[in-house]
């Protein structure tokens, strides 16, 4: 599970396991059995850093600036090495690899921080599938701030932060899944034995500890638009244009076949007509800030095919059509 994510932000102190788990990514990511990415690009990575990755045998290093994202070849992996300070230019093009280049490109990104201030990749933190921290409990300054972020409810934090210092220990790491809003242990470094803990269900109502995933999908009507409509404000809560993001997915939700919307992630997902019990799934998320992005970013075709249908069950206002390219749709 943990490891077919897209795109990582590990945060930690120095010396808290950070490049032990690094190197096994890595290996996992590039040196797989059916891996082929054999290119990986480093940013900000020191000289020591630099012989420690060359060390790991069949891979192409290169080393590249924030603002050479663009260069990188698809397939690839690009790791961005303790981000203190971005202006504004590198934090564009950072924003840019990872909603655009990593799609489209197949790439893996992975980003490392070891402090909570200063830094702008804390404006970046909606675009990653994982944030992972290494175990150390001074690390509870830095989380924190991270689950503020994404606007859980402070009994919620409180409860994971307690049981975060009762699991904290050398070897054990913890990620917290952007998508689905919860937080888990990985597995012990030493052992290599998987302790998952499941820390949604500490903080939970009794009423709620016994659903299943399956289960919170199945709202139906006005209280599943709801949940979806609160889900997708946390998302996009501080993107410029969050107001009318929010206002066109209210529209798409009450016109479109919501039992096709997953309330996780807020993908669609539509049954092909070649292949069986095979769904083509498309992201809520990145349709809408395409449709409203004023720098017309290419459509793909999962995103002509999601327009033409909610063409076809509602009236999407033209004022909400920035992106020129869907007027050829």
């Amino acid at each position: 599970m943990f490891f077919s994510l897209l795109f990582l932000f590990l945060i930690c102190r120095a010396g808290t396991g950070k490049s032990w788990l690094l190197k096994k990514l890595i290996k996992r990511q590039c040196l797989g059995s059916k891996s082929r990415r054999k290119r990986v690009y480093l940013v900000n990575v020191d000289q020591a850093e630099l012989q420690c990755y060359k060390k790991i045998e069949n891979l192409k290093i290169f080393q590249i600036s924030l603002n050479q994202l663009d260069e990188a070849k698809p397939n690839s992996l690009i790791v961005i090495e303790d981000i203190i300070h971005m202006n504004n230019a590198e934090e564009i093009n950072l924003r840019k690899a990872l909603n655009y280049n990593a799609h489209h490109k197949l790439q893996k990104i992975i980003c490392i921080s070891h402090m909570s201030q200063k830094t702008g990749i804390w404006a970046c933190l909606s675009f990653f599938h994982y944030i992972i921290f290494t175990s150390d409990i001074a690390n509870v300054t830095l989380i924190r701030p991270t689950f503020n972020y994404f606007k859980l409810e402070k009994n919620v934090i409180n409860c994971w932060l307690k049981k975060y210092k009762e699991l904290c220990k050398e070897g054990v790491y913890f990620f917290y899944d952007c998508r689905k809003m919860n937080f888990n242990t990985l597995f012990v470094r030493e052992t290599k034995t998987h302790i998952y803990v499941n820390f949604e269900k500490i903080a939970s109502p009794d009423s709620e500890r016994n659903e299943t995933p399956s289960q919170k999908l199945e709202y139906t009507g006005n209280d599943c638009k709801k949940k979806l409509q609160e889900r997708f404000e946390k998302i996009v809560s501080d993107q410029t244009n969050a107001s009318q993001a929010s206002a066109l997915f209210s529209i798409i939700i009450n016109c479109a076949n919501i039992a096709r919307i997953n309330q996780n992630d807020l993908t669609i997902y539509f049954d092909t007509k070649n292949l069986k019990n095979v769904k083509i799934k498309i992201s809520l998320v990145d349709y809408i800030f395409c449709l409203l992005s004023e720098n017309n970013c290419k459509i793909n075709r999962k995103f002509t095919v999601l327009h033409r249908y909610l063409n076809s069950v509602c009236h999407i206002p033209s004022i909400f059509i920035v992106n020129k390219n869907f007027a050829k749709i």
